[in-house]
């Protein structure tokens, strides 16, 4: 990885960690904040995106798609749920998802595309436990 991609990463997961620090601080509901942090996302990607919808994907390819929105939009309703919620810390909320993402995205990889997980993300995996006890405390 170049410096671009770790300054796009950086700027990507700001974006990630804002709208629900938003949301809580504007003191909305989970509801309100996903729905509208959601419909805006789907407009601002439609935009972003606007050159490259040439050709549709497959029948199976948009199926798939539809699944993964489904799964996305469940997760979407907990997230906001809980990080709007004012009992527990949103910004210690925020990094246990954003650690258990980093523990997800390998093994989801591996069994979806056979990206077999290195030494290295075996030992991130063990930090990340160690990570998420150490938060929760």
């Amino acid at each position: 990885m170049c410096t671009q991609d770790i300054i796009i990463a950086m700027g990507i997961a700001f974006g990630f960690t804002t709208w629900p620090i938003l949301g809580k601080f504007a003191k909305t509901t989970g509801s309100w904040t996903g729905t509208i942090a959601l419909g805006t996302s789907a407009i601002m990607a439609a935009f972003l995106f606007r050159r490259e919808f040439i050709s549709p994907p497959t029948e199976k390819a948009f199926i798939i798609l539809v699944i993964a929105g489904i799964i996305n939009g469940i997760a979407v309703y907990f997230y906001a749920k809980k990080a709007t919620d004012p009992e527990i810390s949103t910004a210690v909320f925020l990094v246990i998802v954003s650690v258990f993402m980093t523990v997800w995205a390998p093994l989801i990889d591996w069994g979806l595309n056979g990206a077999m997980p290195n030494f290295r993300q075996a030992a991130g995996f063990i930090c990340a436990v160690g990570a998420v006890y150490l938060l929760s405390k």
